[in-house]
């Protein structure tokens, strides 16, 4: 090799290391310059309108039971009716719905998609009438036991489509862009609030089973996207010990009502209210007669419209194996070593492990649409490398971090056991755990993960 050979490679190598300073330098003014919510608006907003429309109908878990509490909701009868034959929750709906969800799943709602454009536009584009005054009693057991609350946006959508008398399939189209916006719209607030893990939450919300959750007529969705801006508001809460009575009285207003739609939303995030216990008492002018009374108004409101909802439509719940939900509850309650060492079982178990991975991040439809395994790896290790390296306000002591991590395992364990009580069959084992019902306690995994010593600082500009 001569000598202008290696003036070449010199030259060349240099303008490699050059042009990698200069894009090193653009991604760092982006993530400390641009603000994190409009560009998950601008994204969100995008992929979550494709995911809306060209997902097909009902190929996200449970939607079609989804579909029929939101349209029975959007009558108007807030509580699930039982069955004329059977105490099951259900309501008398039209005809057509039913009609619909079997053309559009080909009988078989579990089977992988396969949808080409035409077919997808000739589906939405059907000219089935609703024919509201043809009604049938079908039973949606899951669904029926929720409260109104996680169906509210996707009801109002349906009762603007009555209102224009459009088919069952727009019904369905209006109801999941209506969830969609209004999870963005949380979730935008959520990053706009927080002062800390803005670029985190970006990501997390973005994630292919996030945006398809948004994007369909889930109740998943409301209750992500309320459990985000619950965190949001309690981090903001503690950043600001020192604002003005106006702030601190929206602030705390906001928590209250957050905790109570995510009570209403999923009974098993209840322990995600604990985390208002990390606002320091000198946000409240350090009076003890101030703070305390709050406390207790926040606990009871928190904590009991979902236990008197809970109590009036447990009947109508519907085990899957047949199993009696008060017989599962107290074999915990009567063999908590056992049930303690099934826990532990579960989530160490390195099968259940890699399912929990994979479905918290993409396997999408009902379970059966898989994603390449790097879009699995590669937003795990960046979510890692935002959460310890790019939190520069980390505001946990250790006596935080000890109570983050003591919320973290109790939500975990209260998933877990949800699960159980009302899914799995066997007394030893808790099946059908998903990875999507983590993702409320992301931020909190978040908080264990920052530290202080991998802290990335940006070139000063001056």
């Amino acid at each position: 090799m001569n000598k202008n050979h290696l003036v070449l490679i010199r030259n060349r190598l240099r303008s490699f290391i050059h042009f990698v300073k200069h894009k090193y330098t653009i991604l760092t003014e982006i993530v400390y310059n641009w603000r994190p919510e409009n560009i998950y608006l601008f994204i969100a907003i995008i992929f979550g309108s494709i995911f809306a429309i060209f997902t097909p109908p009902f190929y996200t878990p449970d939607e079609p039971n989804h579909f029929l509490r939101s349209f029975q909701i959007s009558e108007g009868v807030w509580k699930a009716e039982e069955g004329d034959n059977s105490p099951y929750g259900g309501g008398h709906l039209p005809r057509s719905l039913l009609s619909f969800i079997q053309v559009a799943t080909r009988g078989n709602v579990f089977a992988k998609p396969h949808y080409d454009l035409d077919e997808l536009i000739q589906l939405y584009t059907d000219d089935l009438k609703l024919h509201p005054e043809d009604r049938v009693f079908v039973s949606f057991p899951n669904t029926a036991v929720y409260s109104p609350v996680p169906y509210i946006p996707q009801s109002i959508a349906i009762n603007i489509g009555k209102l224009m008398d459009v088919s069952p399939a727009i019904l369905m189209l209006l109801g999941r862009f209506a969830n969609l916006f209004v999870g963005i719209l949380l979730t935008y607030y959520a990053i706009r609030l927080s002062p800390i893990l803005k670029w985190f939450l970006v990501l997390l919300a973005l994630m292919p089973m996030t945006i398809t959750q948004y994007a369909s007529l889930s109740a998943d969705t409301l209750t992500i996207a309320v459990s985000l801006l619950f965190f949001a508001l309690v981090m903001r809460a503690r950043s600001r010990v020192d604002g003005s009575y106006k702030e601190k009285l929206v602030l705390i207003s906001s928590i209250f009502l957050a905790a109570i739609v995510l009570g209403l939303c999923k009974q098993a995030y209840f322990p995600l209210t604990f985390l208002v216990l990390l606002i320091p008492i000198r946000f409240f002018n350090n009076k003890i007669s101030i703070y305390l009374p709050l406390v207790l108004l926040f606990f009871t409101l928190s904590v009991v419209p979902p236990i008197m909802w809970n109590a009036s439509v447990k009947h109508m719940y519907q085990h899957p194996h047949g199993q009696n939900l008060d017989e599962r509850m107290q074999y915990i309650l009567d063999n908590p070593l056992d049930y303690a060492m099934t826990v532990m079982n579960v989530l160490f178990s390195y099968s259940r492990s890699f399912v929990y991975f994979t479905t918290a991040i993409g396997r999408l439809g009902w379970l059966n649409v898989e994603l390449p395994f790097m879009l699995h790896i590669l937003p795990y290790f960046v979510l890692l490398f935002l959460s310890a390296v790019l939190n520069r306000k980390d505001l946990q002591s250790g006596f935080a971090r000890l109570f983050i991590l003591a919320v973290t395992l109790g939500n975990v364990v209260l998933v877990l056991t949800s699960v159980y009580i009302a899914w799995t069959n066997a007394f030893n084992d808790i099946e059908g755990v998903q990875g999507r019902y983590f993702i409320p306690l992301f931020p909190l995994f978040a908080l264990l993960m920052s530290n202080r010593f991998l802290l990335f600082k940006p070139k000063d500009k001056s």
